[in-house]
């Protein structure tokens, strides 16, 4: 496509302007050629036929979506070559032909606006012949995405039906249809016995959050089953939910509230409560734990069989310090300073002596005991070597998730997506192969033992310093709980050292 053309939208244009070997193309031709019939016959007042406009026009969003992605692909594959200039111009017109699709989306609402009062007062059955197969688990997974992606465009009408498991609750948006219709079709075509319905939009602080401004009764447990609701049905553009109630957020987890036609007894609802901040105790230890870090460093690195009980005291701390147990905290915080040889507590700290701080203290080294020869290196870097493998493939399939989760948004979410995903492979940069590389070392000094010691010694080392990495980074420590795909990196990598760790302690 040449530069700084201007695309029209009709669909032989397109067919003649596109790159050749586009497979979204002819799809995409096909929908415009849809909606600009269709856009013809649409007349202000004609209810039936702004409605056929509508859903055309929704089916060209739709098909352009496919398209735009293959074509950014290929223009990602022609890199600096001469075929990236006009793949980069048909992104360029994809763009403006979004501006135009806009216009005429403002167009049909306008004409709609126009329409006689009887024909937006549509009854409730009229809406309901327009979807079925909510029996089906496929068909409705079918639907539910393609309602939560046209979200994305702006607010639209909900029905959540709660069933006794999360399979057979039904979750329905839709842009015409009201949510007490949704609901009627939910009731009928379901197992779902507890209903509400409201308005809802995609919520402009978190682009993957779902806001519902309930219009019927908050349910109890809603935003926990509806959260199910998405993780089962995934791939989905949301992931969790934020529920409304007259304005503000609500805690549905207490009770159910009264509808609008009072049937149920009305109950406030209460508005959720803001996390709190940790007490100023808590945080001067913290504080105190965080300057001692140089310290347990140094500790490990020259008495590497104390990495391990160094780990654990430090996990108890943290467990003290969530249950505000703040005697316990000073107790470790004591112990591992006088393992560090440095048992005065800083200035202005909080530190108290207490007769605990024995039961934390570290156990005695084994400073300077040699390998017996009983480690099998070779197993051992094979172990991790292995474990790697299976990270960065994981770690694929992650960066795969989440380019596709944004893949086709006419305004990207995260313009810096690919910057931000550069935080995956420093995971892997940072658990390098120089353990195995120094394990390997080790087995090829079978025959002389200090030089084998001085190896152990340092793969003791890196190992102290790869799971403190790994308990310590926030990205591995929340990135088995994504919401995008399930992975088990940090279990993996965690369990992986901590395996090594007890081999080499020998």
């Amino acid at each position: 496509m040449k530069k700084n053309t201007t695309p029209t939208l009709q669909g032989r244009w397109w067919l003649k302007e596109l790159p050749e070997g586009l497979k979204a193309a002819k799809p995409f031709a096909q929908a415009l050629d849809a909606l600009e019939a269709a856009d013809g016959k649409a007349e202000a007042g004609d209810a039936k036929g702004l409605a056929v406009a509508t859903k055309a026009l929704e089916a060209v969003e739709d098909r352009m979506a496919p398209l735009r992605k293959e074509v950014e692909q290929q223009f990602k594959a022609a890199g600096k070559s001469p075929a990236a200039e006009p793949l980069q111009n048909t992104l360029a017109a994809l763009r403006a032909a979004t501006r135009l699709l806009s216009g005429t989306r403002e167009s049909l609402l306008n004409r709609g606006k126009a329409a006689p009062t009887a024909a937006a007062g549509k009854s409730d059955a009229d809406d309901e012949e327009e979807i079925t197969g909510l029996a089906d688990p496929v068909a409705y997974q079918a639907q539910l995405k393609a309602g939560l992606m046209r979200l994305k465009r702006g607010p639209m009408q909900f029905a959540v039906g709660l069933a006794k498991t999360a399979p057979d609750h039904r979750f329905l948006v839709h842009p015409r249809q009201t949510g007490r219709a949704l609901a009627k079709l939910i009731q009928k075509d379901s197992e779902a016995t507890r209903i509400t319905w409201g308005q809802a939009f995609a919520d402009p602080e978190q682009p993957t959050r779902i806001v519902l401004v309930i219009e019927s009764k908050v349910l109890s447990g809603l935003r926990k089953q509806l959260e199910l609701v998405l993780k089962l049905n995934k791939p989905l553009p949301y992931t969790t939910v934020r529920i409304q109630l007259d304005g503000q957020d609500v805690d549905d987890e207490a009770q159910e509230f009264a509808d609008a036609d009072g049937q149920e007894e009305s109950t406030p609802a209460q508005p959720s409560k803001p996390p709190q901040a940790p007490p100023v105790e808590g945080l001067a230890l913290r504080q105190e734990m965080q300057a001692l870090g140089n310290g347990l460093k140094a500790l490990i690195a020259q008495k590497p069989a104390m990495a391990d009980t160094i780990g654990k005291s430090v996990a108890q701390f943290d467990s003290a310090l969530k249950g505000a147990q703040w005697d316990t905290a000073r107790s470790i915080l004591a112990a591992l300073r006088k393992a560090t040889g440095n048992s005065a507590a800083p200035s202005g700290g909080t530190a108290k002596p207490t007769p605990q701080a024995t039961t934390a203290a570290p156990a005695p080294s084994s400073e300077g005991r040699s390998p017996t020869g009983a480690v099998n290196y070779a197993k051992a870097r094979l172990a991790w070597l292995a474990a790697r493998q299976k990270v960065h493939g994981e770690l694929d399939k992650l960066r795969t998730e989440i380019r596709d989760t944004f893949a086709d948004e006419d305004e990207p979410t995260f313009p810096d997506l690919e910057n931000r995903l550069t935080g995956l492979d420093a995971i892997l940069a940072t658990l390098d192969e120089s353990l195995a590389d120094t394990l390997d070392a080790a087995l090829n000094a079978s025959q002389d033992d200090a030089r084998r010691s001085e190896h152990h010694r340092q793969a003791q080392s890196q190992i102290a310093e790869f799971l403190a990495y790994v308990d310590a980074d926030p990205l591995l420590s929340a990135i088995d709980a994504n919401p995008f795909v399930p992975v088990t990196v940090h279990a993996l990598l965690q369990s992986t050292l901590k395996a090594l760790s007890q081999a080499l302690r020998t």
